[in-house]
Order: structure tokens, then C-alpha cells, then sequence
């Protein structure tokens, strides 16, 4: 029978089980089933609970709150479809309830469970000691085992796969209730929760010690003190429990046969869990196309920025040491490292110097497109150049600039990329970048802005003029033809021809909006004001200065108050809060509340317990709440 085919039927029967049809079958006969039934099933309302044969004198008894779920979530998807799956809004139980009793009727072991044995021996005891399932699925299939198989789940996305341990039972130290059909909700307030395994007879066979354990074919993936790894049923590590987690696209499917470990967010190792072969990994920080790995010859890694290669084996082919990788080609691809382009064969070595500004892949007849000293032209496999081919750089994009300039966007590699500023005539590149570099407009549109290795270099493509890679990423805005700028962790103020204009001395400097004759800037970790010279304006005595137009908001020993555009305290800095009503002032002070006007006269003086919100300019009361009486004052202008 095909993987469909069976997977059909189980569908067929969570149907039949999700219309609750079968609370009093015998083992000789099954129910009438309608077509409207099977065709238009119901939200399930019944968590069932099974009834496995005696076994050493003992029966396992188990309320199956995972398949209720499942069913229940099956139901919503297919008949009330969200944005947001169900799942996300009636997260899975824990797990289900186990309970054990003897031939003479007695519960004398339980799991999972939030009932004590005195309570469960009262429900249980008019329950056939002899009693057998009565789910029709579990006429067929009685067995532990074969139950696990036949409710492996019918969706994608189902948790049973999770549960199924090949006879044995995952238990916690957590007495949580369970899932209901009214929707309750897990208990999950004990984030202490540990989990084992039992087996059909109430043994524990996996001590209830780890944070988390999940089915691998015959071994264990487990969690314990926030370490992963894996160990088989003998507690036997196989993968010592050692990394912080682990990343697995389809754990239960046969198809995938690789878990990679991490530490610190970098792949450390990687399992082959048939053949149970552990390989460590040069910490990348990303491999790509891992989900198809044994597809392609290549697969791209990246580590500090950097790109390399390894094979389907993991095997590192070409350490990560290079901005921008192509894929080979005819055993041969061309990189970039540090500002140039050369050319490397797929054993990682330099076939073709890095002397290039920029460079394309070999083409089918064998022959390259390179720049240099602005130049392009056409190489060969051994570097000499070629006189027929196209030289038309091949772009990702590009952005037509004035003055015959073109922005493009240059990718040599399956992800990274870089921008450079290149002549749209003879295409020679003006100022070319890479190392997954970005464009970022620094002010009007003659300016641009580099960044490579979380450092900035300024273009100015109307004077030519550019500088190096001195500046941090941060800056502050285009300021009167100024730009804002940061450097070795200090702020100073170039021009457009990138001369100092107020040398990089500063904790911090923006533009002061409220008067743009001033700068903000930061000395000594407390804020004041400068000029355009550097002269001081505003000494810096404010813990902070909240630039909002109109007005400016400083703090000032943990108070507020207002400085006008000449920088002047208009307001003093002794309120609680201070912030903008209409055309007016709101003041907090001694947790009362008052209004001053835009020339800072009080309207109304700070002894009011609440003054609402205007919701128009045009209002003609100040609705109040003093001494707990509400009143409204007329508007005066």
C-alpha cells in the first residue's frame, strides 16, 4: 500500500473518530456510517481513551489528548481557514495521560495526570476491568505499537510523530492538565517541566530528568540543562549532549537524514542520523541549500561575511575568505577579495591574480569580462585578453544618475552583492565596493555613502571626490551642506568636499531642528548646544533634548521643561512631564495638572487632577477634574 493511499484511509478513520460514531461498539460489529457523515464531519467533543490488553498482569490505559487535538485542528483548518493557523491559537498539550491498573480493577500508577490515584480508582472502578477500546481503528489495531503507527496524524504539521517512541511513552514531572474539549488551556506555569519515557507496563526506562527529549529513529534527541545531543535507550551518549540547539527541517521524515548543531549561532556540527556519523563544522554562520544537500556538486557557506564552499559531504572545499563567490563553472569561477577580482579553480587556488576592479564569470566559449584602471575588456582562461566579446557589463540592476553616471548593483555570488557608482558611457567604475556592501544617501543626491566591513567611504559623483573607509556606519544627517558624520567612535561635521568643518571630538551632534543655526551635541555624557564654529551656545547640563518642532523638550535632573529655537529655558526644567495640547502647553507638576499658552503665560495653574486631551484646535473649554468634581473652564483667547 503507498505512503497516499494509507495516509488516505488514516484520514478516513480521524473522520469517522472526529464524529464521535463509535462510544459503544463491540468487537463483532461496527457502525452505520451515512455519506453526509463521513463526507461533512464534526468539531470532535470527545478525548478517547484506550484500552490496551493486559500485559504481565498489567493493562495500560491511555487518554489520547494528542490525537484529540489533532483531530480538532484538522477540523478547523479544512472548515474555518485563518490567516494564522489554529495551531497558533490552541497550542498542543503536553501529552497524554497514562494510567496503569491490575486484574483486580486497580489504578496503581499514573502519569501525566492532574488526579490523584483515589480519584482516578473512583472513576475506574465501574469501568470492565477486561474492557477493550472501542475505537473502531483499535479493533483492528489493538497493539501498543500498532496504535502509535495508525495515529501518526493525517496533516503535515500534526504532533503525533513526536509522541511515537517505538513502545515506549513520553511522560513528564508535571501534573498539567490537559487540553479539553472546552479549549482549556495548559497550565504551563512551572517552566521546570522534565521529561522520560515509560514503557506498557509503568516502568520508567528514561529518567524524567531532561528538558526535553523527541523521537530519531532508534536513539534519542535530548535536551537537559539547556545542552542538546542525542543518546540511545541505554542512556548512552551518541552525540554528547554539548550544543546549544540544533535545526532539523523534517525530523520525523525519512527523506532528511541530517540535524545540525549550533553553538553561539554558528553551525558546529552536523549528524547523519542513518549512518549516526557526527562531523564538526568550521562554525559558519550560514550554509545554504542544506535542504537539498547530495543534489549539487557546491553548496555556499558563510562565516565573518565571508563566502566559501563545501561539498555534499561537508567536506570544506574553499574556506570562507571571499566577498563575492560564483559557482564554477568548467572547474573555474571568479572572486573578490578585499577591492579586487581574480579568478580561482574549484581546488581553491589562484588561477588568475586578484588585479581586477570588477570581473564576470567565464562564459560557454571560454572567455571573461574584466575592468581595470577603467578600463573593460576580455581574458581568456590564462589571463590574456581577447578581442572578440561583449562588453557590456551584466548588472543586477542600475539607476540612471545625472551627469552620465549610472548606480548598479553588482552580484557575482548566489546572495551578496555590492553597489558602485560606474560611467554610463564606457562603463569604467567610479568608486566600485563589495562585501555585501549597501548604497545609503548620506544627504542632497550628490552624496553617497559605502559601507564595507561596518565602515562608511563618501562619493560625491558631481566633483569626483571620495574618500576611504575612515568613517563608523553611523551618521547624524546633511546639515547646511555639512554632513554629519562619526569616526573612531566620535562625531565631527565634513563638507561636501569632505574637509572638516568641527573636528571628530564629540560624544554625540545633530541637527537642532527647533533652529538650524544650532547643533545638539553631547559632552561628558550631558547634552547642550553649539554653532555652526563649535562655539557654545547651550552649555551641556541636560540629561537629554527632545528636538520636536515647535519646541524643544529637555530633561534636566529627571524634570522637563522647553527651550525656544535661541536655546533659551522658557519653561523651567521642574515638571514631571511637559508636552504639547493643541496650541498650548500641558504641565505636570506634584501629580497635578495646569496649561500655559505658546508664550508660556499660565492659563490654567498645575492644581488640576486631570485636564483631558483637546481634540481639535478649534475647542471652546478645558474639561478639568479638580478635588474629583469634573467642570469645564471657558476657553479665554
Amino acid at each position: 500500500m503507498t505512503r497516499f493511499s494509507f495516509k488516505f484511509i488514516v484520514l478516513i478513520l480521524t473522520f469517522i473518530q472526529s464524529n464521535n460514531l463509535s462510544t459503544q461498539i463491540s468487537t463483532d460489529s461496527l457502525p452505520k456510517i451515512s455519506i453526509q457523515e463521513l463526507m461533512f464531519p464534526s468539531l470532535p467533543n470527545k478525548i478517547d481513551t484506550l484500552f490496551f490488553p493486559f500485559y504481565n498482569g498489567v493493562q495500560m490505559i491511555m487518554v489520547d489528548h494528542i490525537s484529540y487535538w489533532d483531530r480538532k485542528i484538522v477540523f478547523l483548518e479544512q472548515t474555518q481557514p485563518m490567516a494564522m493557523p489554529h495551531s497558533m491559537h490552541n497550542p498542543p498539550p503536553l501529552g497524554n495521560e497514562f494510567f496503569f491498573r491490575n486484574d483486580k480493577g486497580e489504578i496503581i500508577q499514573s502519569f501525566n495526570s492532574p488526579y490523584t490515584l483515589k480519584l482516578l480508582n473512583q472513576h475506574f472502578k465501574n469501568i470492565p476491568i477486561y474492557k477493550n477500546s472501542t475505537k473502531p481503528i483499535h479493533q483492528v489495531f489493538k497493539y501498543h505499537h500498532q496504535v502509535n503507527i495508525v495515529t501518526s496524524g493525517a496533516w503535515a504539521y500534526s504532533p503525533n510523530s513526536l509522541y511515537y517512541f517505538k513502545g515506549l511513552y513520553k511522560v513528564s514531572n508535571a501534573n498539567y492538565f490537559q487540553t479539553s474539549p472546552s479549549y482549556n488551556k495548559i497550565n504551563n506555569n512551572n517552566e521546570k517541566v522534565k521529561f522520560g519515557l515509560i514503557d506498557s507496563l509503568g516502568t520508567v526506562q528514561i529518567p524524567i530528568e531532561y528538558n526535553e527529549i523527541l523521537p530519531l529513529g532508534d536513539d534519542l534527541l535530548v535536551n537537559k540543562n539547556e545542552k542538546w545531543g542525542i543518546i540511545d535507550k541505554k542512556l548512552n551518549e551518541v552525540v554528547p549532549l554539548q550544543y546549544d540547539t540544533y535545526k532539523n527541517y523534517y525530523l520525523d521524515n525519512d527523506n532528511n537524514k541530517y540535524i545540525y548543531f549550533y553553538n553561539k549561532n554558528q553551525y558546529t556540527a552536523v549528524y547523519n542520523i542513518k549512518t549516526k556519523e557526527l562531523k564538526a563544522l568550521n562554525h559558519y554562520d550560514e550554509i545554504y541549500w542544506i535542504d537539498n544537500f547530495n543534489q549539487r556538486d557546491y553548496y555556499p557557506v558563510f562565516k565573518n561575511r565571508k563566502m566559501g564552499f563545501i561539498n555534499g559531504e561537508y567536506e570544506e572545499i574553499i574556506p570562507p575568505q571571499y566577498l563575492i563567490l560564483e559557482h564554477f563553472r568548467n572547474d573555474f569561477t571568479c572572486a573578490n577579495k578585499g577591492l579586487k577580482f581574480g579568478f580561482i579553480n574549484n581546488k581553491g587556488e589562484e588561477v588568475i591574480p586578484f588585479i581586477y576592479d570588477y570581473a564576470e564569470p567565464f562564459n560557454r566559449e571560454g572567455v571573461a569580462l574584466v575592468a581595470k584602471d577603467g578600463q573593460l575588456y576580455c581574458i581568456d582562461k590564462k589571463g590574456k585578453i581577447q578581442d572578440k566579446c561583449g562588453k557590456i557589463p551584466t548588472w543586477k540592476s542600475q539607476t540612471k544618475l545625472p551627469d552620465n553616471l549610472l548606480q548598479v548593483y553588482i552580484s557575482n555570488g548566489p546572495y551578496f552583492g555590492y553597489y558602485a557608482i560606474v560611467d554610463a558611457i564606457n562603463y569604467q567604475l567610479k568608486f566600485p565596493m563589495s562585501n555585501q556592501l549597501m548604497l545609503r544617501g548620506v544627504g542632497d543626491e550628490e552624496i553617497f555613502g559605502f559601507l564595507q566591513n561596518d565602515k562608511m567611504a563618501l562619493y560625491n559623483f558631481k566633483t569626483d571626490e571620495k574618500t576611504d573607509f575612515v568613517y563608523d556606519i553611523t551618521y547624524n544627517g546633511f546639515y547646511e551642506g555639512s554632513i554629519i558624520m562619526k569616526k573612531d567612535g566620535k562625531f565631527g561635521l565634513v563638507n561636501k568636499n569632505f574637509e572638516s568643518v568641527l573636528d571628530f571630538k564629540y560624544e554625540y551632534l545633530s541637527v537642532y531642528l527647533t533652529n538650524k543655526d544650532f547643533l545638539i551635541f553631547k559632552e561628558n555624557n550631558l547634552f547642550g548646544l553649539i554653532n555652526m564654529k563649535g562655539k557654545v551656545k547651550v552649555k551641556p547640563i541636560y540629561q537629554s533634548i527632545d528636538d520636536y518642532l515647535p519646541f524643544a523638550r529637555v530633561y534636566r535632573n529627571d524634570k522637563q521643561g522647553i527651550l525656544n529655537s535661541n536655546g533659551k529655558e522658557v519653561i523651567p526644567c521642574e515638571y514631571q512631564k511637559v508636552e504639547k495640547f493643541c496650541d498650548y502647553y500641558m504641565l505636570k507638576k506634584n501629580d497635578k495638572y495646569g496649561i500655559v499658552d505658546m508664550d508660556y503665560q499660565e492659563i490654567l495653574p498645575c492644581i488640576y487632577d486631570k485636564i483631558e486631551r483637546c481634540k481639535n484646535e478649534g475647542f471652546s473649554y478645558f474639561y478639568v477634574t479638580l478635588n474629583g468634581v469634573f467642570q469645564n473652564i471657558p476657553r479665554d483667547d
